[in-house]
C-alpha cells in the first residue's frame, strides 16, 4: 500500500526517510513551495480531489486538530504517525527495524497481524516480500475505505477464526490480546528485540548508586547559581542536561551525569567548549544525531531514545538501559530513567518549572534567557511521562519530590529546597 504525508515538515521528512518513495507518493502541505525528492506538494483540496485512493498519514505535532479536519471534510482513510513503533519517528534513517523484520519470518509458518497502524501494513508488506504467509486482522481497521484499498493491492485480510496462524504479531501499542489464542509476540515494542539499538557499556551504570539519593538539575527560570552552590557543598549527587553550561562560568559546579537527547541541540554538541573540556562529568547521549554516535570520548556512553509517543497514553518506563530509554516529550524524563536505573531512590527534581502547561502561547523560559517557542510543545505527554515515572517509581519503593521553586508541575510532592540543607 501507499500513502501521502500530510506534512513535510521534521516529522514528515523523518517518516519519509523511512518508508521512501516506494510507499510515499505526495505530500500534504500549506506551503505548495518546499521540496521533498520532487514528491508533489498538494494542498489538502487537491488531495480530495485528485489523490483520494492513497490513505494519509498525519505526521505533524497536532494530530488531534488533522483528525477533526479531516473528519470534517469527510476523509475517514487515515493513520496518526504516534500510532507507529518508535522507529517510524527517528531523526535519522536506520535500516535495523526492516532488516529485522525481514529476518524474522520463517516460510514454514503463518503470521497474523495485529493493528491497524501504518506499522501492522508495513510488516504484512515486508513479510509479503520475504515470500511469507502474512495476513491481517481485518476487524483491526476503523475505515471501510483501508481495507477495500488493502484488499485491493492483494494483502490478505482475514478474520481471527477465518484461518489457522502459528503466530501473532501484535503491531498496536496496546497490550491486550486477550481475544486471541495462540503465540502472540508483541512486534510494536521492536527496538528493545533489535539487537542493534544495544548499549551494553551502559551496563556498568545499573545499581551503581543503589539506596542512594540524587538532584535532577534542570533549565527552568526557577534555578539559581546559588543553589548549584549548595549541591557542591554538600557533596549531593547530581544529573544535569543540555544548556546547563550556561552556568559554568558562575558556578564551580559540575553535574555528575550530563544527559542529552534532542538531536538539535547535539548538532552543535561536539562543538561546544565548555563540555568538551569537562573531564569529570560522564555524559549519557542519546543516539539521536548520527554524528554524536561516532567517536566518543572515554567518559562518553551513548544509549538508543524509543520514540514510542502518545499524548493520551500511559508513557512506557524503561527499565533495562542496554535497551535504551523511552522518550517522554523532555530530558528531565531521560533522567529519571537513568537515576532510578543507577538504583538511586531519593530523587528531587530542582528547576523543573514546567511552566509552558496548559498555555497555548508562552515564551518558553530559562534560568538564562527566555526563548520564543518556534512550536506547540508537546504539554499532555510530557505530563503523562512525569505521572508514568511517578507510578513507577511508587511501585518500586522509589521516592520522587519536587524540590523546584514555583512552576506548575504537580504531580510529584513538593518540598522546599533550602529547608533540605539546614
Amino acid at each position: 500500500m501507499q500513502f501521502v504525508i500530510w506534512g513535510a515538515g521534521e516529522r514528515g521528512r523523518r517518516l519519509y526517510k523511512q518508508l521512501t518513495d516506494k510507499y510515499i507518493v505526495a505530500f500534504i502541505d500549506e506551503n505548495l513551495e518546499v521540496e521533498v525528492d520532487n514528491l508533489p506538494i498538494i494542498s489538502l483540496d487537491e488531495y480530495k480531489a485528485n489523490w483520494c485512493k492513497y490513505p494519509i498519514i498525519i505526521s505533524f505535532e497536532d494530530e488531534k486538530a488533522g483528525v477533526d479536519i479531516l473528519n470534517n471534510k469527510g476523509v475517514n482513510s487515515f493513520f496518526k504517525l504516534t500510532d507507529a513503533c518508535g522507529p517510524y519517528q527517528e531523526p535519522y534513517q536506520r535500516e535495523y527495524l526492516k532488516k529485522y523484520i525481514k529476518n524474522y519470518f520463517k516460510h514454514s509458518k503463518k503470521y497474523l497481524i495485529r493493528g491497524r497502524s501504518i506499522h501492522a501494513i508495513m510488516v504484512a508488506q515486508w513479510g509479503r516480500e520475504s515470500g511469507t504467509d502474512v495476513y491481517i486482522d481485518e476487524d483491526g481497521f476503523e475505515s471501510r475505505f483501508v481495507v477495500k484499498q488493502l484488499k485491493k493491492e492483494g494483502f490478505c485480510l482475514v478474520r481471527e477464526n477465518d484461518i489457522e496462524y502459528d503466530e501473532i504479531l501484535n503491531c498496536d501499542y496496546a497490550t491486550d490480546t486477550n481475544n486471541y489464542k495462540g503465540d502472540v509476540k508483541d512486534f510494536f515494542d521492536l527496538d528493545r528485540r533489535i539487537a542493534d539499538y544495544d548499549s551494553k557499556p551502559v551496563k556498568k551504570f545499573q545499581n551503581k548508586h543503589k539506596g542512594e539519593k540524587c538532584f535532577i538539575v534542570a533549565t527552568g527560570p526557577s534555578l539559581r547559581i546559588e543553589d548549584l552552590n549548595v549541591l557542591k557543598e554538600n557533596n549531593i549527587d547530581t544529573f544535569s542536561m543540555n544548556e546547563i553550561y550556561k552556568a559554568y562560568t558562575k558556578t564551580c559546579w559540575r553535574p555528575d551525569y550530563f544527559v542529552a537527547e534532542d538531536y538539535v541541540f547535539l548538532s552543535s554538541y561536539r562543538k561546544n567548549k565548555e563540555l568538551n573540556k569537562d573531564d569529570e562529568t560522564v555524559f549519557l547521549i542519546g543516539d539521536t544525531n548520527e554524528d554524536v554516535c561516532k567517536n566518543n570520548k572515554k567518559n562518553e556512553y551513548i544509549y538508543h531514545v524509543n520514540y514510542i509517543r502518545r499524548d493520551y497514553d500511559k508513557t512506557r518506563f524503561a527499565t533495562d538501559l542496554t535497551k535504551g530509554t523511552y522518550a517522554g516529550g523532555t530530558v528531565t524524563y531521560a533522567c529519571l530513567q537513568w537515576a532510578i536505573y543507577m538504583g538511586y531512590n531519593e530523587i528531587y527534581l530542582l528547576g523543573v518549572d514546567f511552566s509552558y502547561y496548559g498555555e497555548e502561547k508562552k515564551n518558553y523560559a530559562h534560568f538564562f534567557e527566555e526563548k520564543v517557542l518556534t512550536a506547540r510543545p508537546a504539554t499532555e505527554w510530557v505530563y503523562n511521562s512525569y505521572v508514568s515515572a511517578k507510578d513507577y517509581a511508587s511501585q518500586n519503593n522509589v521516592k520522587i519530590y519536587n524540590a523546584t521553586r514555583g512552576g506548575k508541575l504537580e504531580v510529584f510532592e513538593r518540598v522546599d529546597f533550602d529547608s533540605l540543607f539546614v
